[in-house]
């Protein structure tokens, strides 16, 4: 995989593969947080504060069932 530069970005592919592309961008060295259906709603409540508030997150790869659910997107 060859890595860019990163701001804000979002991903979508399918629940699956959403804990595998995340995990592998933060192997590349980026911020970035799997957000799909299988996280509780803590989870995904953090995954959005990390990315919304706190900028802790630079990728938020979604699942495309869950990608509605994101506040930021609207």
């Amino acid at each position: 995989m060859t890595v860019m530069s990163v701001d804000d970005c979002l991903c979508w592919c399918g629940r699956v593969e959403c804990d595998k592309v995340a995990q592998h961008l933060r192997d590349a060295g980026i911020k970035a947080e799997a957000y799909h259906a299988g996280l509780s709603d803590t989870q995904r409540n953090n995954v959005q504060q990390r990315w919304i508030i706190e900028d802790h997150c630079k990728v938020t790869v979604l699942s495309l069932a869950t990608s509605t659910l994101c506040p930021k997107l609207g």
